[in-house]
């Protein structure tokens, strides 16, 4: 039958035959086509079907690829990061040490030069045994604190190759006031934070502020001089100093004043002892 039913299709291809056919020679072609379609309709869904499964394989494997890929990227990421987070907090270490230590080198720095105390932020690496003067080594910076028996007593602020140096400078006020006079600035920064002997008329004797004052005053003016000496607080020898006498004062140099109408140029020494 399925013989004879596929040559009358061919047979019957052309619409126009298709048409003379019996009724029942129709019957049994348009039952043979549905059957046909029947079967093609079924191939394709099951076709279908597998073409389906096959894409969704595919895509599930890209899937996982992009995934493993991301999370490849997202390690890479995350150890790169680990990495960095080190460096920037070492750097972030640094610059916080830094910070503090210039803040305390300034610091020591004020209160050596400004207020004459301190260091405090330096280390004591030397005691001498002269009375108990001792070294100390900040960063970038030495300080000195003198404190001899009789003699020096000051501090002293310069760099690491800062020398001890207890030997004053000897010089008598009329010198003074001749270099003061010549070339004042040039004076000053010569004489700046030296230790100094001072040899000259006693002008006048403060028990209050615990203070003498040396001079030397021409006709004129032109050259006079005041020695403002602070003595330290262990001196005794105020109590037995006589002015218009001759005197030696020993002390740092402190600071320095131009002259005025109301007063002559005036040196001041710190941590003074004198003699007369």
């Amino acid at each position: 039958m399925k013989k004879k039913t596929s040559t009358r299709k061919k047979e019957f291809e052309d619409l126009e035959e298709y048409e003379e056919v019996s009724e029942e020679e129709q019957e049994e072609i348009d039952s043979y086509m549905d059957e046909q379609m029947k079967t093609h309709l079924k191939e394709k869904e099951k076709k279908d079907k597998k073409t389906k499964k096959a894409n969704e394989k595919i895509l599930e494997q890209e899937l996982e690829e992009n995934i493993e890929e991301y999370e490849i990227e997202d390690d890479f990421v995350e150890q790169k990061a680990k990495k960095k987070f080190p460096l920037k907090q070492l750097l972030l270490g640094i610059l916080i040490l830094i910070l503090i230590l210039g803040g305390a080198a300034l610091i020591d720095i004020f209160c050596v030069t400004e207020l004459d105390k301190g260091p405090f932020f330096a280390i004591p690496v030397h005691t001498y045994d002269d009375g108990g003067t001792k070294e100390y080594l900040g960063l970038g910076y030495k300080v000195i604190h003198y404190n001899q028996l009789q003699g020096r007593r000051d501090r002293q602020l310069g760099t690491w190759s800062l020398q001890y140096n207890v030997d004053p400078i000897y010089v008598d006020v009329i010198d003074l006031a001749i270099e003061f006079n010549n070339d004042e600035k040039s004076t000053y920064e010569y004489y700046q934070n030296q230790f100094l002997v001072v040899t000259g008329n006693l002008k006048k004797v403060d028990k209050k502020k615990k203070q003498i004052t040396l001079e030397f005053e021409d006709e004129g003016g032109k050259y006079s001089l005041d020695v403002i000496c602070k003595m330290e607080k262990d001196s005794e020898t105020i109590n037995i100093l006589e002015p218009k006498y001759e005197i030696s004062a020993m002390g740092t140099v402190e600071k320095y004043e131009s002259k005025t109408k109301e007063k002559p140029r005036t040196l001041y020494l710190k941590s003074c002892f004198a003699e007369q």
